[in-house]
């Protein structure tokens, strides 16, 4: 490697690298990383610097050349890997420029909750479950739950989940609909009539369990 080569020529021999044994798919997202990294330099005057001249502060303001031009969390995230990879790179045997990356020390941003896509507000859900308890149709109201929470709601509740949380060894269905209702900001009431899982054990005959705990 050259002694006094500019970020840009360490750039595109960081590129023919990679591109020498990654696939075409693969080798796409440092293309367009070193797109968006040149046309930062360049805009900035650090185009012809020289790599080991590449300050925390240099990499700082490409971070934040990021986040004008990019919204999505994640997005912006990769962004800044990129970059923190691409100088760490040349903290590697035959690749030394530093001794340590000048954006070792960059922070990516903080994960983010998913978003929550809901179509009813809190005072109309409300009034849904209000009709649907009026009724006592609470099968209605477990599928209901279950839709919401397996589709609606899986980036807060189901990626929490652990294999510890799955009672398998227990024959009711663990759901309480008064906690849920509280949620909601419905006043507790709990139904007079609960659901219960009808299932047959050798002998006994059918056995009634409630789905109320």
């Amino acid at each position: 490697m050259k002694e006094k080569a500019t970020v840009i020529s360490d750039l595109n021999e960081y590129l023919e690298y990679k591109e020498s044994y990654l696939r075409a798919g693969s080798f796409k997202v440092y293309r367009l990383f070193s797109f968006k990294f040149k046309r930062f330099l360049a805009a900035n005057g650090f185009a012809h610097l020289p790599t080991k001249k590449i300050t925390p502060a240099i990499c700082e303001k490409y971070k934040r050349y990021i986040l004008k031009i990019h919204s999505d969390p994640i997005t912006r995230n990769k962004e800044i890997g990129q970059m923190k990879t691409f100088f760490a790179q040349f903290t590697k045997p035959g690749w030394e420029r530093y001794r340590i990356s000048p954006a070792a020390n960059i922070e990516r941003l903080p994960k983010q909750d998913s978003e929550m896509h809901e179509p009813y507000n809190e005072v109309q859900t409300a009034e849904i479950i209000g009709r649907i308890l009026e009724k006592k149709d609470y099968y209605l109201l477990l599928y209901i739950y279950f839709i919401h929470y397996t589709f609606a709601r899986p980036g807060r509740e189901v990626r929490l989940l652990k294999v510890g949380d799955l009672k398998l060894s227990c024959p009711d269905i663990g759901c309480q609909f008064s906690s849920k209702i509280d949620n909601y900001g419905r006043p507790h009431s709990r139904p007079a009539e609960s659901l219960s899982v009808q299932r047959t054990t050798p002998g006994d005959g059918r056995v009634s369990h409630p789905l109320w705990r």
